[in-house]
C-alpha cells in the first residue's frame, strides 16, 4: 500500500465532507479507502477532538472486510 497516498486521500475526503456523526465520516471513509486502494480488510480509527464537553475526544474504531 503507498501509505503516503492513503493520507493524503483521508486529508482531502476529510476537507470535502462534513458530516454531524464521527461514526457516518468512519463508515464513508471506510468505503472510500477500501474502494480506491483495494483494501480487503481494514481498521480504522477516528477521533473527533472537543465534541463533548469534560472529554478530550470521542471517537469510533470500525472494522472492514476480511483478512
Amino acid at each position: 500500500l503507498d501509505y503516503a497516498a492513503i493520507s493524503e486521500r483521508i486529508a482531502s475526503f476529510a476537507d470535502a465532507h462534513h458530516f454531524a456523526l464521527v461514526e457516518t465520516f468512519a463508515e464513508r471513509l471506510a468505503d472510500t479507502l477500501r474502494q480506491e486502494f483495494a483494501i480487503a480488510w481494514l481498521r480504522l480509527s477516528v477521533r473527533k477532538p472537543g465534541a463533548v464537553a469534560n472529554a478530550a475526544s470521542v471517537g469510533v474504531r470500525i472494522t472492514r472486510g476480511q483478512a
